[in-house]
């Protein structure tokens, strides 16, 4: 017993001595280390992916990145058992690309890409043209994608329709340089019965100072063998046309 006590005396003894002399030194490693925890609890966590399985009308939609959609004005082509949906990215007031994302269910959607930048419109109405409603068709007879868009300016007054090819879903689509469609906006394209690979294009031709005037543009539709997109002006026309290629 006595033995015992003078060791925990001795113990006692050399803390206290050990705690006179490198209290200033502890303190300061354990302010370090606050510092440290605090710093690395700090940083931002990596980016989760947000998964959903219900939708949330009016609620702001999230990629699989955790970045809200930019598919405005868009459209949906079902491909394969993948959806892709296309629309207007928004990101840029006065640059619109054609954003592209997949999905297997319909409530996750993931980040594609850009399937038409604005870069890709012809450089005479670049600068003044921005791009509204795209959708996508896909060929079965040529294995393309079509995309067909609304291309407008300030005012409304241009009015006119864009088509740009793709070999994938998620593009990108290429022109030829986003043909215009005779100063016309398309309403459809109508596949002519009894006349396979024949299509009937339909548009209106707006006149903004009197809509009651404003005329109707139908023409001859077809899509080439590499998927080039074809819609030729014609003065007076019939259906006979398509039995001629």
């Amino acid at each position: 017993m006595p033995g015992r006590i003078t060791s925990r005396i001795r113990m006692c003894q050399n803390c206290a001595h050990w705690k006179g002399k490198d209290v200033k030194s502890i303190t300061i490693l354990a302010a370090f280390a606050a510092v440290m925890c605090q710093s690395l609890g700090a940083q931002e966590p990596a980016r989760q992916e947000s998964k959903t399985g219900q939708f949330a009308p009016g609620q702001v939609w999230l990629d699989t990145n955790g970045k809200p959609i930019q598919a405005h004005g868009g459209g949906i082509l079902a491909r394969d058992k993948t959806y892709y949906w296309y629309g207007e990215d928004r990101t840029l007031r006065n640059q619109t690309n054609v954003s592209c994302y997949s999905s297997t269910d319909l409530y996750n959607w993931k980040h594609e890409g850009v399937a038409f930048a604005h870069e890709a419109l012809s450089a005479d109405i670049r600068d003044t043209t921005f791009i509204e409603r795209p959708k996508v068709l896909f060929n079965p007879k040529t294995g393309k994608y079509v995309m067909w868009m609304h291309l407008e300016q300030r005012g409304y007054h241009f009015a006119q329709a864009g088509v740009a090819v793709s070999d994938q879903p998620a593009g990108p689509c290429t022109g030829p340089e986003a043909q215009l469609t005779f100063r016309s906006q398309s309403t459809c394209v109508l596949p002519v019965a009894g006349k396979p690979g024949a299509f009937l294009f339909m548009a209106d031709r707006w006149m903004p100072r009197q809509l009651s005037d404003s005329r109707y543009i139908w023409l001859p539709f077809t899509i080439g063998p590499e998927g080039a997109v074809t819609i030729p002006w014609c003065d007076t026309w019939d259906l006979s046309c398509f039995d001629k290629r």
